[in-house]
């Protein structure tokens, strides 16, 4: 997230600046000044997440917020802007003007308002979209390679001005041709969509499905791989079940076995990087791989662990129902997140809901029961902190450094990413605890 700074007094600007810095502290805020306003239209039509533009009203005697609020407007960007003086000629596209006296504190004050809004607004229309989508599940449309007829209505998704639409493509139980499912592919059709209330149901049976495929001596590596790419995205969106549970144990293991016995590990971190795959299920992925990396030159630690890390990475949010939640790293941006009590609750709760939810099921080893339980440093699994205490175990520790790692590398907009730097941060975040330091320089060295 990004303020763009534009004011040509430069003692000014750094007042400004800092005061930016400490009033948006518990955002992750970063400040872009400039001097020249020219200079800050070509950036601004650059940088990926700019919420506040903050510009002198009139630089002597070119208008300058009427030129960054036309420019916006021609390019259609909503973004809140910030005039420092009233001297503007189309107050109308100007989302807010303070007075030319106004003082640096007025300016973050301001701002801290306008930043809370852009963010309400953001998970707002984040809310209106997962509306619009709530009915359908989506499915890898090349799944249906493996079947002959399915057992519920299915639909392809088409957007008409800037909205979705759901239109019916197979009937329940209508026997279709595989080339059909090709066509579709070679058209770039990614996914076909089923009524969510139907979703589990068509779990069990794809299961059950993919089990007697997989056990099949004569399945190919390719068509193995696809099945097991489809079980862990299930398993990001919706944690073990009971109809997912063998498959899924296998499919994990595949990949983690994978992973620890390459010669070339960086070649899946730059896989996971490049996925066109949903957030959610990338990040799980690059935790599953980064632990593995991560537990390679550490005394304590054997072959079981990074099956451990793998199982715990696929299921310790699935409580979390967006990206946004997922963000959310302390009490306080929770409390900033949301006022609904019962959303609270289970953002508050979700460590301890999807622990409880791993020891119902008795294939789930002990071990990645106390991961999930304590992923965020507390030993009851309620709530977040930065302090690890003595109750949260190295394999737990293991797995916090390896989400924190995974995360840092997945929201980075570079692909060259300054890795010593995200160390130094995650070091800094937790207190300098010894045994985060011993993880980091396990994975450096893993990574060299």
């Amino acid at each position: 997230m990004q303020i763009v700074l534009i004011e040509p007094d430069s003692n000014f600007r750094d007042i400004i600046d800092i005061n930016l810095s400490d009033t948006l502290r518990e955002f992750n805020i970063d400040i872009v000044p400039f001097s020249d306003v020219n200079e800050a239209w070509n950036f601004i039509q650059i940088l990926v997440n700019v919420r506040l533009i903050i510009c002198k009203d009139n630089f002597d005697g070119d208008y300058a917020a009427d030129f960054i609020a036309q420019s916006l407007k021609s390019k259609g960007l909503d973004i809140s802007l910030l005039s420092l003086g009233e001297d503007i000629k189309e107050p109308a596209l100007i989302t807010k003007a303070l007075p030319e006296n106004c003082s640096a504190e007025d300016i973050a004050k301001e701002s801290l308002l306008l930043i809370e809004k852009s963010v309400e607004k953001k998970i707002a229309q984040k809310k209106i979209e997962d509306l619009r989508n709530r009915k359908y599940k989506s499915i890898p449309i090349k799944l249906f390679r493996y079947f002959n007829k399915v057992p519920f209505d299915f639909y392809i998704r088409i957007k008409k001005e800037d909205k979705y639409q759901f239109i019916k493509r197979i009937n329940k139980n209508e026997t279709y041709d595989k080339d059909m499912i090709d066509q579709y592919i070679e058209k770039k059709l990614t996914h076909f969509f089923i009524d969510k209330g139907h979703y589990q149901t068509f779990t069990k049976q794809v299961n059950e499905n993919f089990k007697r495929v997989m056990t099949n001596i004569q399945i190919n590596g390719q068509t193995k791989e696809e099945i097991q790419k489809y079980v862990l995205i299930q398993l990001s969106s919706t944690g073990f079940s009971e109809s997912n549970l063998n498959i899924a144990m296998m499919s994990i293991r595949d990949q983690t076995d994978k992973v620890v016995s390459s010669e070339s590990k960086m070649k899946f971190l730059a896989e996971v990087y490049n996925s066109q795959l949903g957030f959610r299920f990338k990040r799980n992925y690059m935790i599953s791989v980064i632990g593995s990396l991560l537990l390679e030159n550490l005394e304590w630690a054997n072959a079981k662990h990074a099956h451990y890390l793998s199982m715990a990475a696929y299921v310790h949010d699935m409580y979390l129902e967006s990206e946004e939640e997922m963000d959310i790293s302390s009490d306080l941006e929770l409390e900033q997140y949301t006022k609904d009590k019962t959303v609270k609750e289970r953002i508050y709760n979700h460590a301890k809901l999807a622990a409880d939810k791993a020891s119902s099921l008795n294939e789930i080893p002990l071990e990645v029961v106390h991961i999930v339980n304590h992923h965020h440093g507390k030993a009851n699994g309620y709530g977040y902190t930065t302090y690890l205490g003595p109750q949260i175990k190295k394999l737990s520790i293991a797995f916090i450094v390896a989400e924190e790692v995974s995360v840092s590398i997945l929201k980075s907009p570079r692909k060259k990413i300054n890795l010593n730097g995200v160390f130094n941060e995650i070091i800094k975040k937790y207190h300098e605890n010894t045994d985060v330091k011993a993880c980091l320089a396990s994975l450096s060295k893993a990574i060299s």
